[in-house]
């Protein structure tokens, strides 16, 4: 099973949309409109200045690498979520990488964030947080986007509007095409190409034994 074969077809991904619209109109959810971006709008980040320099000035070296079998636990995780709904501080697309860091590497990422907020708004103050202080350097090396191989952690900034939105991913085997979870549920995505590459941080795990050259 590669990743490549974790795809939704149309047909499916029309079903999930619908049917999270549903759960919106008949009070399931929260009452507001999942596929409003205002939403995910994280206001007060200013971008960092490090620009296409960001890759060479990690702070320090990661401290995990990737277990013997780091594929197929990643590929259970990714079972496990495909089933699954949006639900703010429990299934969301920051958690979905978390958790597959933590098979991959065995940290602890997903039991240290989940449950930390219950709405939206919290979860712009944890995500500024996280984005601004490069969280997830001790999980891997900086790279260039260009250089992002399967497994490897992508984190896209998207600034609109004067707000900044935030979205995490794990790289798939396919070429730029990232495994994510939305309010739709687990999805492929493509890593857009036209995409200011300032945008695009990537930490690259080191595989099994690697060393630092």
């Amino acid at each position: 099973m590669s990743f490549e074969q974790i795809t939704l077809d149309s047909a499916e991904l029309n079903r999930r949309l619908e049917a999270a619209r549903l759960e919106v109109i008949t009070g399931k959810r929260k009452a507001f409109d999942l596929f409003d971006p205002i939403h995910y709008a994280i206001k007060g980040l200013a971008p960092r200045p490090e620009g296409e320099v960001w890759h060479l000035r990690q702070p320090f070296p990661p401290l995990y690498r990737k277990h013997e079998n780091w594929r197929h636990n990643l590929l259970r995780v990714i079972d496990q979520w495909a089933d699954k709904h949006y639900r703010p501080g429990e299934r969301e697309c920051f958690l979905f990488a978390a958790q597959c860091l933590d098979a991959m590497l065995g940290t602890q990422f997903y039991a240290a964030n989940t449950g930390r907020w219950d709405s939206l708004k919290d979860f712009y103050s944890h995500a500024r947080a996280i984005g601004a202080l490069d969280y997830f350097d001790t999980v891997g090396d900086r790279v260039p986007h260009q250089e992002a191989r399967a497994g490897d952690l992508l984190q896209i900034e998207d600034e609109r509007d004067g707000r900044l939105y935030l979205h995490w991913g794990i790289v798939s085997d396919t070429p730029n095409q990232h495994i994510c979870f939305a309010v739709n549920g687990l999805q492929m995505e493509r890593i857009h190409s036209d995409l200011d590459w300032r945008k695009k941080r990537v930490w690259q795990l080191r595989e099994p034994g690697e060393v630092q050259l």
